[in-house]
């Protein structure tokens, strides 16, 4: 920029606001996470999912599913495909709820009002994830020794039992997550 004299004068810049926002600490996120989890668990239909179920409920259907003889025919190939391929994506879901797990451990130790309930979900979502292994028997294989599987009636039916096992886990852990809300707020 030049002066009326003719002398250079330094260029400036004003910023209004804060340079960067301020990112919440952890503490601040405990509420909005056990919230948004609680409601993501205990809404069974998403209006943006409409044909899908979802949360706790998720469970049973995935359950009941596998027990539809008729939906696991052994002379379709491109259909048990798709169905060992779908049941290896819940079975992921399943293992990573030792993420939860972790995640409320951390939780539990910057909440301590909330310790008891938050350790005892993380124990309950632990559970879940453990059940990953009975629920993948087949080893590091992948679609191709499940496809195989889930023809058997049988198989299927034992698996079944694992996911209702998981789902009462989870349920339970559920509960303690509403402790938790009750006992920080």
């Amino acid at each position: 920029m030049v002066r009326d004299d003719g002398k250079r004068r330094g260029k400036g810049l004003i910023i209004i606001g804060a340079k960067k926002p301020e990112r919440p600490s952890e503490r601040e996120l405990v509420v909005p996470s056990l919230e948004w989890t609680i409601d993501l668990e205990r809404t069974p239909k998403r209006a943006c999912f409409p044909n899908h179920i979802c949360g706790l409920a998720a469970y049973g259907g995935w359950a009941d599913g596998l027990e539809v003889d008729t939906d696991y025919p052994a002379d379709d190939d491109a259909i048990m495909e798709t169905r060992s391929m779908v049941y290896g994506d819940q079975v992921c879901m399943v293992w990573e709820r030792q993420s939860a797990a972790r995640y409320l451990r951390r939780m539990a130790a910057i909440a301590p009002e909330a310790v008891e309930h938050l350790n005892a979900a993380a124990e309950c979502y632990e559970k879940v994830g453990n059940l990953s292994e009975p629920l993948w028997p087949w080893g590091h294989t992948m679609p191709g020794g499940a496809k195989k599987a889930l023809i058997d009636a049988d198989v299927r039916r034992t698996l079944a039992a694992h996911i209702r096992e998981a789902q009462a886990a989870e349920t339970e852990a559920v509960e303690h997550l509403e402790q938790a809300l009750v006992a920080l707020q």
